[in-house]
């Protein structure tokens, strides 16, 4: 399927931010990157603000969208799938050898405490990815996998804010091991009944 020219934007526009930060990040080179004329980016983007909280939407569908992909996945358990999810991100990252980290978790570092609507937008696509977890969670728990006794709302704020973390950690260490021990603590300890 042929993408339309803004999810263009927004696809090449997401891997330059991800790797340079948003205010290293020209819109020359998003629009050189993507091949598409300047007039392209003001038809679908305001400005380079609106751009940016666009491509916090696009990034959010696709972690979103990927956590849909598993939660339908009835080949395994509901703990299985959420294991598989974060697998599948994990290797997503050692694809790239963890150079750039999570678009999300980088721009609330950058713009978080600086930019009020940036805060905004993140903090509520924070929320969508613990809810998204807090989905699996739900079913598991209703399967009788994890202990009824796990308050899943925390637990699920839990492990988005652990995960990011260890993306963090993934990228300045160039290594999978504190992806790696995200998975053991949470799937083998926190979670295991």
């Amino acid at each position: 399927m042929k993408r339309n020219t803004k999810e263009l934007i927004l696809e090449k526009g997401s891997e330059i931010v991800r790797l340079k930060g948003f205010h290293h990040t020209g819109i020359q080179e998003i629009l050189n990157t993507a091949g598409v004329p300047k007039g392209s980016f003001y038809f679908y983007f305001k400005s380079k603000e609106d751009f940016g909280l666009q491509l916090i939407d696009h990034y959010s569908n696709f972690f979103l969208g990927n956590a849909d992909v598993f939660i339908k996945d009835e080949n395994f358990s509901y703990l299985n799938r959420l294991r598989r999810f974060f697998d599948f991100f994990l290797n997503y990252f050692e694809t790239t050898n963890y150079k750039g980290g999570c678009t999300i978790g980088n721009l609330a570092q950058e713009l978080g405490d600086i930019n009020v609507r940036f805060r905004v937008k993140l903090n509520e696509i924070f929320e969508k990815m613990k809810n998204k977890v807090e989905t699996f969670l739900h079913h598991a728990q209703n399967e009788n996998e994890i202990s009824k006794d796990i308050d899943i709302s925390i637990a699920s704020d839990f492990i988005i804010n652990s995960w990011e973390g260890a993306l963090i950690r993934s990228k300045v260490a160039k290594s999978s091991e504190p992806l790696r021990i995200f998975d053991k603590l949470i799937f083998e300890h926190y979670l295991k009944k």
